[in-house]
């Protein structure tokens, strides 16, 4: 039986998975592995988490702080404190990038491939936001150059972030395996489900990136009835500033992912109005109900969105949202067809089982 152990992002726990309402969507690849036979172990920064989520997991073996250590400490000794599940895995693989040290470690002592895998790229997001020479994105492309450099494979969601890693890395391994979609969950609306209430749906962390500021604009130049569903740093001051924009606007705050596909079938359409992503999972999942889906012309959104075949893409300034929303959802043959192309991306390349079964694939083919 092959056995996977996974580290997680810096600091993170299955509470905190739980908390942001990603716990189920986070599980679903590896509970997939476990169906297919294989063993999987989950290294978390949580003190209870062994005790509390065992029964969830179905089979995934929890390794967590059990001891209450610092941060720091529990990073420096997680390598000895769960080493006998480390010496019996066939390979380590890390979350994210921040965290992956710990996993790398751990992987040399005990002579395992180890995996690199993000979802998004540090050194991307540090350049936009911070600037391309800042010391975050100098910091971020380093440490990325030792990990990467370090790893029997690197995992990336994204085209986009494999050309970046290899023109760096030429010697690096890289593969892309794309956010994966349950399409049975997230399915298009049928003919007896209630009737739409919002026009549009948001979903995501609501910071600077995600670029809300422009969408408020162009919703209230339009009129339209907006969804908005996550948390962030710029929850608070958008509502204190923008409010409900007379009635139009409805501030979901944090769901579990369970909720989700029933609150994307009560929306027209979707938009992905940011400044730029990695592989946006709520867009995928968006797409897989079969609505019709406005991104910006950006890394990472465009990745997914094919201009006028399963979507439409805009600059990221509220007067091109506005027009194209405009365009979009006073079209109602324009809005079927698009949803119906997404619909069809969604299960043809992104659906669950097909990426779980080329991630073991591609994890097999690393293991002596």
């Amino acid at each position: 039986m092959t056995t996977l152990t996974l580290f997680f992002t810096r600091g993170v726990s299955l509470m905190e998975w739980e908390t942001s309402g990603t716990l189920a969507r986070e599980l679903a690849l590896y509970q997939q592995m476990v169906a297919r036979g294989w063993r999987v172990n989950f290294v978390t920064y949580g003190a209870q988490d062994c005790l509390t989520y065992a029964d969830q997991l179905r089979g995934i073996a929890i390794y967590d702080n059990a001891r209450r250590w610092p941060r720091a400490r529990y990073t420096r000794w997680q390598p000895l404190l769960h080493a006998p599940a480390l010496a019996r895995s066939h390979v380590i693989k890390s979350n994210q990038v921040d965290g992956s040290e710990a996993a790398l470690r751990a992987a040399r002592l005990w002579r395992k491939p180890f995996v690199a895998r993000c979802g998004y790229l540090l050194s991307s997001f540090s350049r936009q936001e911070h600037g391309p020479d800042s010391p975050q994105a100098r910091q971020a492309l380093e440490h990325e150059a030792r990990v990467f450099g370090q790893a029997q494979l690197v995992i990336v969601t994204a085209a986009w972030m494999a050309d970046d890693v290899r023109q760096r890395l030429p010697r690096a391994r890289v593969a892309v395996i794309p956010n994966y979609v349950e399409t049975e969950r997230f399915r298009p609306r049928l003919s007896d489900d209630p009737a739409p209430r919002y026009d549009l749906a948001f979903v995501g962390r609501i910071s600077r990136e995600k670029n809300l500021p422009a969408l408020l604009t162009a919703v209230r130049a339009l009129g339209l009835r907006l969804l908005v569903v996550g948390d962030g740093p710029l929850r608070a001051p958008l509502q204190a500033e923008w409010g409900d924009v007379g009635g139009l606007v409805t501030w979901q705050g944090r769901v579990p992912h369970a909720e989700l596909p029933a609150l994307l079938r009560s929306v027209r359409a979707f938009v992905q109005p940011s400044f730029h992503e990695g592989h946006p999972k709520a867009l995928l999942e968006a797409m897989a109900c079969g609505l019709p889906v406005v991104g910006t012309d950006v890394v990472g959104v465009r990745e997914c969105i094919r201009h006028e075949v399963d979507g439409l893409l805009c600059s990221p300034d509220a007067e091109s949202l506005q027009a194209t929303l405009a365009r979009l959802l006073s079209d109602e043959a324009l809005m079927a067809h698009l949803g119906q192309a997404a619909r069809r991306y969604a299960v043809d390349h992104l659906a669950l089982d097909k990426i779980a079964e080329r991630e073991m694939a591609i994890l097999q083919e690393i293991i002596p």
